[in-house]
């Protein structure tokens, strides 16, 4: 009941604190022991100096930003966004990792003005050949206090190797920053299938001794999802009877593998010709011209 009764006295004017209540604040560094406080009679709320932690140990609240180099003077605890903290432009250095050579990669850019007034000079400098901002971007002259927008980066090199040279230069109300692009420019995927061409021989009603085709990607990224298809007059006589390339994305120096047999009809009379076609629907391709004859 004691350590209670000492509890509640915190949350009365220290007029009213007894000697329990003094010595508890003193003890915990909550009072100030100044003449006027403790030994000199009854305390006012001016009076009080309620001391500060340990600035390592202020936590974050109400979204104020707070480390253990900010000052904090005893009796105050700053509430609401801090003034004066900056331009603040966050990725600096987005790294966009593996980007095949003239395919496309984006970045989006945060931008927030943290100085703690309108800036009216917003301005973005695009340096180096193989970034653009697209239309989406919101970043323009005007930035209000505490306001955010966003620069949407695109990239495109056709330079294998590290990306050089690319960076923004973010600047307004008297503060530049910088954001360099970090990407890494590799050849494109690339695909072959052995054999190119093969031809099989079937009796009319049976199958062809199988045809094994490997397929391998010989370029500087993975590939997308594998397609594979058949086109050809002769396709209803070709039947692809094995597939480990078919969704498969396919990594540098992998391989996936195709097994087709020719089964002419009945009454097949011509030889059959078609094109096995291997891609990602994009610019890698691999193809196999397929013949097969009846007997």
């Amino acid at each position: 009941m004691r350590s209670r009764a000492c509890f509640v006295a915190v949350l009365v004017p220290a007029a009213l604190l007894g000697a329990c209540g003094r010595s508890a604040l003193m003890a915990h560094g909550r009072l100030d022991a100044s003449p006027g406080s403790a030994d000199a009679g009854p305390v006012s709320w001016q009076d009080m100096a309620v001391a500060a932690p340990d600035a390592g140990a202020i936590p974050d609240g109400l979204g104020t930003r707070v480390d253990a180099t900010d000052a904090v003077t005893p009796g105050q605890r700053e509430v609401g966004p801090p003034a004066g903290s900056g331009l603040v432009v966050e990725p600096h250095a987005p790294d966009l990792g593996t980007v095949a050579v003239g395919a496309q990669a984006q970045e989006a850019i945060t931008v927030v003005n943290e100085t703690g007034a309108n800036i009216t000079d917003l301005a973005v400098t695009v340096m180096g050949a193989d970034i653009t901002l697209d239309a989406r971007t919101t970043c323009h002259a005007a930035l209000a206090a505490a306001a955010v927008c966003y620069l949407f980066v695109d990239f495109r090199s056709n330079t294998v190797g590290a990306a050089t040279g690319d960076s923004l230069l973010v600047t307004g109300g008297g503060q530049t920053k910088a954001v360099t692009i970090v990407a890494t420019v590799a050849a494109a995927a690339r695909l072959a299938a052995s054999p190119s061409q093969a031809a099989r021989v079937a009796t009319r009603g049976s199958s062809s001794v199988p045809l094994v085709i490997s397929v391998s990607n010989y370029g500087g990224i993975a590939t997308g999802p594998l397609f594979v298809t058949l086109a050809g007059s002769g396709v209803a006589e070709f039947l692809i009877v094995s597939d480990s390339c078919s969704g498969a994305a396919l990594p540098v120096d992998s391989l996936c593998g195709l097994t087709v047999a020719y089964v002419p009809a009945l009454n097949a009379s011509d030889s059959a010709m078609v094109t096995l076609t291997i891609s990602d629907h994009g610019a890698t391709v691999a193809t196999v011209l397929l013949t097969g004859t009846p007997q």
